[in-house]
């Protein structure tokens, strides 16, 4: 597999045995807090099928959330995750950077690399549709959303035209972020192409990595999408003025001249979508430490050093079945 994100589906899942760790505390994320919800509506659900469920001599077996593992009880937790506030996506995503980098408190990680307390994702990262959320300026009018390309004409963006005009070489304005290529190239066919603007295609299955560092090098696309170990590679490594490799990704090492910046992005877009077995690129093994090493290397040091945000959005497109 080497981490580049195109495997069938079946090799997904071959490797399952995730990180052990204790599991999260509940005052640190919000693992418990949506759990709590999922309870409630299932009993709500399990009361409701009851009659129905008497009739094929079945009962449906209830989930017991305690007994699952920390990393299962992300999967179950990030179910939705689309739909809720800008604060409890914010730990959501913090939880998920936590446990995928193995850190054993909020200042270490197992390979050694340092992270402050302050570094935790803030509602105000967060650009949401809920119109509970209580962040008026992180909010979607109007609430219903369906494709992302009409989420980003309906103001996820400081300009349209800023978007269609961009000329900032090497950094995008939009980063959308897909769990595999075949998403990627699913989305760019059902949902991007009406928005009719270049797109630089950040995954494996496109073109070769040297390819992407020379086309990122010669122009500018004010939209990007790729697959998590892709875009670490191409953020943590350097280019010359030939666009050519001159150094590998390396665990918390950000090049001076990385191929692909952050530096002018706006917005980084998390696509929810779920695949056939319910996991999405935040808790699939196979995508989830690349994502969280990408937000750790090329993200992070971007919000530490920018006075205006860049954002995450957490979308899911519900029209989209793979």
């Amino acid at each position: 597999m080497g981490g580049e994100d195109i495997g069938s589906d079946d090799e997904f899942y071959l490797d399952q045995n995730w990180a052990k760790t204790e599991k999260p505390k509940a005052d640190n994320i919000i693992v418990e807090d949506v759990l709590n919800n999922k309870r409630s509506i299932e009993n709500n659900d399990n009361d409701n099928q009851e009659e129905i469920s008497s009739k094929n001599n079945k009962k449906r077996k209830k989930l017991d959330y305690d007994k699952l593992s920390p990393s299962n009880l992300l999967v179950h937790a990030g179910r939705g995750i689309s739909h809720e506030s800008a604060e409890k996506q914010s730990k959501f995503l913090w939880t998920c950077f936590q446990h995928w980098l193995g850190m054993k408190s909020t200042t270490s990680a197992k390979d050694g690399t340092q992270v402050n307390e302050q570094d935790a994702f803030k509602p105000p990262n967060f650009y949401t549709t809920n119109q509970n959320d209580g962040n008026d300026d992180n909010q979607l009018q109007p609430h219903q959303v369906i494709t992302l390309a009409n989420f980003l004409r309906k103001g996820a963006l400081s300009s349209n035209k800023r978007l269609k005009k961009w000329k900032i070489v090497g950094s995008p304005m939009v980063l959308i972020i897909t769990l595999s290529a075949r998403r990627a190239v699913s989305m760019l066919k059902e949902d991007l192409s009406s928005l009719k603007l270049r797109v630089a295609k950040l995954f494996a299955k496109h073109m070769e990595i040297e390819d992407q560092i020379r086309m990122l090098t010669m122009d500018s696309y004010g939209l990007a999408i790729g697959t998590p170990n892709r875009l670490w590679r191409l953020s943590t490594t350097s280019k010359n003025d030939d666009g050519k490799v001159t150094g590998a990704a390396t665990d918390g090492a950000t090049p001076s001249s990385p191929a692909l910046s952050l530096e002018h992005t706006e917005l980084i877009v998390i696509d929810c979508h779920e695949d056939h077995k319910k996991y999405t690129v935040c808790t699939m093994n196979d995508t989830a430490t690349d994502l969280m090493r990408f937000i750790r290397d090329a993200v992070i040091p971007q919000i530490r050093a920018r006075k205006e945000r860049i954002r995450f959005v957490f979308f899911l497109n519900l029209n989209s079945i793979e």
